[in-house]
């Protein structure tokens, strides 16, 4: 027999007429299992962090190697298209925070860059200009002694243009421009990168008027300004 006041235990049988789960529910794992491994997902994320800084340093480079440039954003953007689709599938699988997040920052990365592509160019090419302005300078005013020297000829093939692109191209290909064309205000040099710019020589000299009449100007140094034509185009 107990003592008076001692604690009684009883076993409580389990409940047989508990209901049986549902038809079709999921059964609750003990574990979640780690479908990508960590090492996997960091090596990706570092080569998708690689092509989004190629794609920049492309974009930055275009206005001074031109072709060499745009190679580089092609392949910077032929790199993130399989491992930016890895990251994807990394999260629908595993569906765990750390994947997730991995694909969040990756897209707020290649946001970022996309934003950074235009400034990047405009820098570039503020650069290449203030470090060869004394020679665009000298180059700009015996062109334009050399156009004064003679009417103006639009003949495209023999003209004016023609003989100025001759005479002058040999200087002007070290310093990334061709074409010297005179227009009123100035001179224009266009780069001779396919994708590059195209800058304005500002001496308020008058010539004459080329096609172009809505052309917007940003102010670079000395006499030197980027010019874009934003003409819309007839159909």
């Amino acid at each position: 027999m107990s003592a008076p006041g001692s604690a009684h235990l009883a076993l409580v049988p389990a409940d047989t007429d508990a209901p049986p789960p549902p038809i079709g529910a999921p059964a609750r794992p003990l574990a979640v299992r780690q479908i990508v491994s960590p090492r996997v997902r960091r090596m990706v994320s570092a080569i998708w962090a690689t092509g989004c800084a190629g794609l920049l340093t492309g974009a930055f480079l275009v206005p001074i190697i031109g072709e060499g440039g745009m190679a580089m954003m092609v392949l910077s953007g032929l790199l993130l298209v399989p491992f930016g689709i890895a990251l994807g599938c990394f999260a629908l699988l595993d569906r765990s925070r750390e994947t997730w997040t991995a694909l969040v920052g990756a897209m707020a990365v290649l946001a970022a860059v996309v934003g950074l592509v235009a400034p990047a160019q405009r820098a570039a090419m503020e650069m290449h200009v203030a470090a060869s302005q004394a020679e665009l300078e000298a180059v700009a005013v015996e062109i334009r002694a050399a156009a004064a020297a003679a009417p103006f000829d639009p003949d495209p093939g023999r003209g004016t243009y023609a003989q100025l692109g001759q005479r002058f191209g040999p200087r002007l290909q070290p310093l990334s421009v061709h074409g010297p064309i005179p227009v009123d205000g100035g001179l224009l040099f266009r780069s001779s990168n396919s994708r590059g710019y195209t800058l304005l020589y500002a001496d308020g000299v008058a010539g004459p008027r080329d096609d172009c009449v809505d052309r917007r100007l940003r102010f670079l140094g000395g006499h030197w300004y980027a010019a874009e034509c934003r003409d819309r185009p007839v159909d």
